[in-house]
């Protein structure tokens, strides 16, 4: 049997992606019970998109502006016989995705410069400008983030696709244009472009945790810093959901450090997601087969200790996914507000 080595490590930071198939049979690492599922298996089924030789999805990778251009070029089912050289000094015949580069910008889509960036990560600025031309959405509209100013390129753009429905911002205020896009992010927003009446929405997030897990270490948690003499953490569903996305981030890719290769540092990821912060810190850990044996193994360790009990947080979320290569990943993020 094999032998897995606890893992953890600890970081405090301060500062101040004409056969009908199916997601969850063509993707080993997409569930059908996961609520993107309907948006994703539509645009397989539609040949928009595929996944990888292993026969992963791999949701969390971002997505460049040349993967972009051929993902929205197969949603639009646009013609590319006979395409005209965009005149980008970075994109040749040999560039990847050329032909649905070279009638996006012929259309208006890209805007014609020096260079396209093809190998560039998409932002969410960025897709919400292709989004909006390709599928015609119009109005004069405002929107309601306050990060994203009216002289921004995108503004009017974001808040078209708002009026649409086909998004709500990363938070109620905020929108996080400069954040990279993700496979299943274009996936959501494509289909919800083209399937208005079919609106596909995460489910509603409540207060506190959301899985048996994170309730569990809650608890022990808590427990522990009242032990200390210290206030309860509160928890926060958007950082669940950013500590969740990093779990499944390592898994995915094969890592295990506080360094992601999709989303940078973690103050970085959190940021990215528009969690607003002061101060931030992360716990990881792998192999762990409990919540018992996971926060054991944390409060054991000087540096993990220090992050659960440190004074400045206020707020927590909690990550937990199986599968990869050490069957388990935890993360713990702290902020405080």
């Amino acid at each position: 049997m094999r032998k897995y080595k606890l893992m953890i490590l600890t970081l405090l930071i301060l500062i101040l992606s004409t056969t009908q198939v199916t997601a969850s049979s063509l993707f080993k690492d997409i569930s059908s019970s996961d609520w993107t599922y309907p948006a994703i298996e539509k645009l397989v089924n539609d040949q928009v998109i595929q996944g990888y030789a292993d026969g992963t999805f791999r949701p969390n990778a971002n997505v460049t502006r040349a993967q972009s251009a051929v993902f929205l070029g197969r949603a639009l089912d646009i013609d590319v016989t006979n395409v005209k050289n965009p005149g980008y000094s970075d994109v040749t015949s040999k560039t990847f995705g050329y032909a649905y580069i070279a009638k996006l910008t012929e259309l208006g889509i890209f805007a014609k410069a020096e260079r396209f960036n093809p190998e560039q990560t998409l932002t969410r600025a960025q897709m919400a400008k292709i989004i909006a031309l390709s599928f015609e959405l119009n109005g004069d509209v405002t929107n309601q983030f306050k990060d994203v100013s009216s002289s921004s390129f995108a503004y009017l753009y974001i808040g078209q696709l708002v009026k649409a429905g086909i998004t709500t911002g990363t938070t109620a205020t905020t929108f996080s244009p400069g954040a990279f896009v993700n496979r299943q992010q274009l996936v959501l927003f494509i289909y919800r472009a083209q399937n208005p009446e079919r609106p596909v929405t995460p489910p509603v997030q409540s207060d506190g945790p959301t899985t048996a897990e994170a309730r569990e270490l809650l608890q022990q948690v808590n427990k522990a810093r009242a032990e200390a003499g210290l206030p309860a953490l509160k928890y926060d569903s958007a950082v669940e959901n950013v500590a969740m996305i990093k779990a499944k981030d390592m898994r995915d890719n094969t890592y295990f450090a506080h360094l992601s290769p999709t989303y940078g540092q973690p103050h970085e990821m959190l940021t990215q997601f528009g969690i607003k912060w002061t101060y931030s810190g992360e716990n990881i850990a792998a192999g762990q087969n409990t919540v018992s044996a996971v926060h054991t193994a944390w409060m054991n360790s000087p540096g993990h200790r220090a992050n659960i009990l440190n004074q400045n947080y206020t707020h927590v979320g909690f990550g937990y996914v199986n599968g990869g290569s050490y069957r388990t990943y935890w993360v713990q993020m702290f902020i405080r507000k």
